[in-house]
């Protein structure tokens, strides 16, 4: 009777990608390979000067697809395909980096996010990702002493909400009384009350958007190109909730005086040039500051430098985008069923639904 072997347990995800960069760091057969292998046979042709260059460059070349076609073999052979997909990626884009992978310093560019009133700005992007917009109304209906329907979330953010953009009340006033979908009373409210409180500050970014070839930041979207709140509530897409600009913190601190610092969230980071494109559109993930540790071995690249406003940050990469759950019209999605601490993400890319 033939002797049953035992399977070998498949290693965690965590173990699976250290062995591979383990194996991979400082090999110069995966460095002739990575991201050329999404085409290898007609990119060749199309990068040769000639056939003998073809044929020289392409016998250089498939020996070491061979080695890397092996790897992969093992890696699906064995249910390693945490490490199968990952060094397929790998082998197929030149900006990918391996969850985890760390590159030199000088092939990285410096990048710094701001957000004026953090307070205000967090408490309506918490609201909007948690909350239902039918709270807006029972908020008016219950000052008005009418008996309401809904019960306020158990966050206590609509109210807040109401503090934090004291011109809310009118703005939704008047949008209940035009008959109008709940989204424009926020947006004015915030340009009142966040953009429009220091004239000045509007003045001052202006001037650094134009010194500094920064971008403004939008609440963004989930990977399947959801809105992450209620599409319900218009105008969202157009507000801008924080900045980015390419330069290190220090060269945008010093258009604020010292007590406008203290008041400012900011969160700067480090990201390999090779991910960003001539335009620098990114996205922003913003988590709590408790899972900076997770972030940091999943991106060691992406993550900010520092927390700020009790979160912290990570520039949004292929390797991580998946892992990176978002909310979806409403439905945190990101490990904990509250609306107080979920992660979001920023986008530069202006977008209207």
């Amino acid at each position: 009777m033939k002797k049953k072997v035992p399977e070998e347990k498949v290693p965690s995800r965590e173990e699976q990608l250290k062995s591979l960069r383990e194996k991979l760091v400082g090999n110069k057969t995966f460095g002739a390979c990575r991201g050329k292998l999404s085409d290898p046979f007609f990119g060749t042709i199309e990068n040769s000067e000639s056939s003998s260059h073809f044929c020289s460059v392409w016998d250089n070349l498939a020996p070491k697809m061979r080695i890397m076609g092996n790897l992969l073999a093992q890696y699906k052979r064995d249910g390693w395909l945490d490490a199968y997909s990952t060094l397929q990626i790998a082998l197929r884009s030149e900006s990918y980096l391996i969850p985890g992978e760390t590159i030199p310093l000088e092939q990285t560019a410096p990048f710094t996010v701001i957000m004026f009133e953090p307070d205000k700005t967090l408490t309506l992007i918490r609201w909007l990702l948690g909350v239902h917009w039918c709270e807006l109304d029972e908020y008016l209906d219950k000052k008005d002493g009418k008996v309401g329907n809904w019960e306020f979330h158990s966050s206590g953010l609509t109210q807040q909400l109401f503090q934090e953009l004291p011109s809310l009340e009118k703005h939704a006033r008047e949008r209940r009384r035009k008959c109008r979908y709940e989204g424009e009373d926020l947006e004015k409210a915030y340009d009142e009350d966040v953009a429009l409180l220091a004239p000045e500050d509007g003045k001052v970014i202006e001037q650094m958007l134009s010194d500094l070839g920064g971008k403004r930041l939008y609440l963004g979207r989930t990977k399947m190109g959801d809105p992450q709140w209620n599409d319900h509530i218009e105008n969202i897409d157009i507000i801008p909730v924080a900045y980015i600009f390419p330069v290190e913190a220090k060269k945008v601190l010093k258009y604020f005086s010292r007590k406008k610092q203290r008041e400012i969230g900011i969160w700067s980071f480090n990201y390999p040039k090779v991910e960003i494109d001539s335009e620098f559109n990114l996205n922003i993930g913003l988590h709590a500051e408790e899972e900076q540790s997770r972030w940091r071995k999943e991106s060691p690249m992406g993550v900010s430098l520092n927390s700020s406003c009790g979160l912290g940050a990570v520039i949004f990469s292929s390797s991580i985008a998946s892992a990176y759950e978002l909310n979806s019209h409403g439905n945190y999605c990101g490990g904990k069923d509250d609306a107080v601490s979920p992660r979001f993400s920023l986008s530069t890319r202006y977008q209207v639904c």
